[in-house]
């Protein structure tokens, strides 16, 4: 129901009539002196009092590349997700300029060059920031997640290229949702959802363990970490060469994707019973792991065994978010 109040008629001038505004109403819109309203008829002698929406100024940072010479990639990256409309990166060289572009194709939808001269680039969010892509993007990354927990271990059990492959593609596309949902938390926009620290705190964790997915897959096939960790223009061999893989991993990496698979539940549905039981399997999971990993020969099996441990703490540094999202 709409609140009714009335207001004194005063006069202004010998012909100006003024009526003042509430308070509460003017606060709400963010209304100060000497911004513009819409005053329209209405039927049955009413008057219509409306605030015109206030114009987005730009958020918009100037990046020196050189500063982050190594990988100034992640200089463009970061400064999406803490939600910047608009980049001028300043570039000392083609290697740095090259690093911006590639970027641009792995990550940051959006974000499009408009300008470019000898020592710096234009970048801006053409398409805009709109809360209400956030909710399916958030479930979208649930969703991978699963499945690259399932391509992990499809891969693992058949040595299947095409599950490799589509498990590179998975993590891909979850870079870029995975973003897109943190820059939007980072730029309060209104969302549906009481804790947006806490969604932002489980999609890092998420990135985490689909990274370390990745990595325990690559490392079947010999590809090492530095290959992970720059994995633009990376493109699959047309023959991988399988490493054998003890039976004992393959049982503990089915027992790890039964809890991430628990994930989207624990989420959209949680309980404390849920995440009581989820705890309890991620520290049983714990013990089993290193009265598998205690006797493994070292070498080549350091990566396989590290990253499965990757996955499984930060399954269990989940807790404490999941858990919060019953209060």
């Amino acid at each position: 129901m709409r609140e009714q109040m009335k207001r004194r008629v005063a006069r202004i001038g010998p012909s100006t009539l003024m009526v003042s505004l509430p308070s509460k109403w003017c606060k709400e819109r963010d209304l100060h002196k000497g911004d513009e309203i819409e005053v329209a008829e209405g039927e049955n002698k009413t008057l219509i009092i409306g605030a015109s929406p206030p114009e987005k100024k730009l958020k918009e940072i100037t990046l020196d590349l050189n500063k982050f010479k190594y990988y100034p990639r992640h200089l463009i990256a970061t400064a999406y997700k803490a939600g910047y409309d608009k980049i001028i990166a300043k570039y000392t060289s083609e290697k740095e300029k090259r690093d911006v572009e590639n970027i641009l194709t792995y990550t940051c939808l959006g974000y499009s060059i408009l300008e470019e001269t000898k020592d710096h680039l234009v970048i801006k969010d053409l398409a805009g920031s709109d809360e209400k892509e956030f909710k399916p993007v958030l479930r979208r990354v649930f969703y991978l997640a699963t499945e690259i927990s399932h391509n992990t271990l499809e891969f693992a059990k058949t040595g299947n290229r095409d599950k490799l492959a589509e498990l590179i593609s998975n993590r891909r596309t979850f870079h870029k949702h995975g973003d897109f949902c943190r820059r939007i938390i980072n730029q309060n926009l209104p969302l549906d959802h009481k804790y947006p620290a806490i969604v932002f705190q489980i999609i890092k964790s998420l990135e985490t363990i689909t990274w370390a997915y990745q990595s325990f897959a690559l490392s079947l096939v010999g590809i090492g970490t530095e290959v992970i960790s720059l994995p633009i223009g990376f493109n699959l061999p047309q023959k991988i060469k399988m490493r054998k893989i003890e039976p004992k991993v393959i049982f503990l990496l089915e027992k790890i994707n039964q809890q991430v698979t628990l994930l989207p539940s624990l989420f959209y549905t949680p309980t404390i019973e849920k995440v009581d039981a989820y705890y309890y399997n991620i520290i049983k999971l714990m013990q089993e792991f290193r009265e598998k990993s205690f006797q493994y020969r070292g070498g080549e099996e350091v990566q396989i065994w590290s990253t499965i441990f990757s996955v499984i703490v930060s399954l269990r540094d989940m807790r404490g978010a999941l858990l919060t999202l019953n209060f």
